[in-house]
């Protein structure tokens, strides 16, 4: 493996064309249209990470998303067997079930309830520039670009 088959692009770059267009010459994907790409990552502006943010929102717990979430590894460890179809499904939709009554039979929702949003302090703002401070240093000469403008 050499420099030629590593492709370094930033997911904070995803909302600018010349992100798709790296990316689309890269994996030599003709059929592709990075234009495309680009207009379907744009769409949805709520995702958005704002690099000035030092406070951010969370949503609610989920039981019926958790228990998809454990249950989804199993199903991923049978896909990886050969395992699949309908009747995969079936079975994972009675395991999600289970999941369910299990961990509301157990209060797990109550263990795990949480604010509702996250600060980050400038103390631990600061330990974290401190850390990354280096790395982030060698990323910019690697790329040809200053990472401190997107958050880094």
């Amino acid at each position: 493996m050499g420099e030629e088959n590593v492709c370094i692009l930033l997911l904070e770059e995803m909302r600018e064309l010349n992100f798709w267009e790296d990316l689309v010459a890269f994996i030599d994907a003709r059929e592709v249209n990075a234009e495309e790409l680009f207009k379907i990552n744009t769409r949805n502006k709520k995702n958005r990470r704002k690099i000035d943010r030092i406070t951010w929102g969370l949503r609610p717990f989920d039981l019926q998303e958790k228990a998809k979430d454990d249950i989804h590894k199993i199903k991923q460890l049978m896909s990886g067997f050969g395992l699949n179809g309908g009747w995969v499904d079936k079975i994972v939709g009675r395991l999600i079930q289970m999941r369910i009554k299990y961990l509301s039979a157990t209060g797990y929702k109550d263990k795990h309830l949480h604010d509702s949003e996250i600060t980050l302090s400038s103390e631990l703002r600061s330990i974290i520039r401190n850390v990354y401070k280096k790395p982030n240093s060698l990323l910019s000469d690697i790329l040809g670009k200053n990472v401190s403008e997107l958050g880094y």
